[in-house]
């Protein structure tokens, strides 16, 4: 392959740590701050989990340029760019959801919907790009064969890899994008799953329902209440009511200050417990960072005849490359 050093990194699963192994770290929690405190629990994995995003943009980015390129060079646009998305956002929120809604503003104003703004942001991320069959209606089948290598609904037949195949392979090493499937994902929702079964928590949980028994209403956990079920939009009054006695028990008991800083002590753990993936998978963006630039760097005759090669024939350019630390 001219002008590209190395096999690409592509990396199916380089998490190789705690998770299967289902034995509680130890943790030693800092002290909980009052339900008063303005200050925010700091949770270790935000700046690594905004870094993840950051690195995966930047890649998809690259692999979306070389695309374009390759698909222009053909004589036709490359409509479909790539959004940012919310990843942060929906990581962060997911981090602290279990820890219930602590702002009696937000829920007297919207019950527990999420304000303009909020997790509706997030869900950006999730939206599909633009359904290909009707970017194809305006572009014709011609394009759509320089884009993916085939037509869809076509006959099945040799296919040719296509500027986006060919962009992933480059890139990444793989066909259909970045695999990577998460190590901080994954140290997160390990994290979460000890906070959650943590007696700490639990015991704050039963003061929670204790406390909204008061107001007549019966919820095991704040889980229940909110990420548990679906509540009308626009709210009802009964939601308004029920949310201002959640916020209020969550206040009585510090609920939310006392899961954060439980879940902040099982982040510090895992990630510590993890490191060598941690840094390795650092190691392996930047190795990624510079082939994508020696890839943006192709003339971009070669990417378009790369994009004409059979699919089965492609199989040198996606070298696997898992790391493993066992025992870590």
């Amino acid at each position: 392959m001219p002008g590209i050093s190395g096999p690409p990194a592509i990396k199916p699963n380089p998490y190789a740590g705690s998770i299967g192994d289902k034995v509680r770290p130890r943790i030693t929690p800092f002290p909980v701050p009052p339900a008063s405190s303005a200050e925010p629990v700091s949770l270790p994995l935000d700046a690594y989990i905004q870094a993840s995003v950051q690195q995966s943009q930047t890649l998809d980015a690259a692999a979306a340029q070389v695309a374009q390129r390759c698909t222009t060079a053909a004589g036709f646009g490359f409509p479909i760019q790539p959004k940012p998305d919310d990843q942060t956002i929906i990581s962060q929120f997911i981090e602290h959801q279990d820890g219930g809604l602590a702002s009696l503003a937000q829920a007297r104003a919207y019950g527990f919907q999420q304000p303009p703004g909020g997790l509706k942001l997030a869900t950006k991320a999730v939206t599909p790009l633009p359904s290909f069959a009707s970017e194809q209606r305006k572009h014709g089948t011609a394009w759509a064969s320089v884009l993916l290598g085939s037509v869809p609904g076509a006959r099945p037949g040799p296919s040719r890899l296509g500027c986006l195949r060919a962009a992933n392979a480059l890139v990444f090493g793989s066909l259909n994008g970045n695999l990577e499937l998460g190590l901080v994902g994954n140290m997160l929702f390990e994290s979460r799953d000890w906070a959650d079964s943590d007696p700490q928590v639990l015991s704050a949980q039963r003061a929670w329902s204790a406390c909204m028994a008061q107001h007549k209403l019966s919820f095991k956990s704040t889980v229940d209440l909110e990420a548990g079920r679906i509540w009308p939009n626009p709210p009802t009054r009964d939601e308004i009511t029920t949310a201002v006695a959640d916020v209020r028990c969550n206040h009585q008991v510090n609920l939310t200050n006392t899961y954060l800083t439980v879940e902040a002590a099982y982040q510090h753990a895992v990630l510590t417990q993890n490191m060598p993936d941690v840094q390795q998978s650092q190691a392996d963006f930047t190795a990624m960072q510079q082939r994508a630039v020696q890839v943006l760097a192709l003339p971009v005759a070669d990417v378009l005849r790369l994009s004409r090669a059979q699919v089965s024939k492609a199989g040198f350019l996606l070298v696997p490359r898992v790391h493993s630390h066992e025992g870590t």
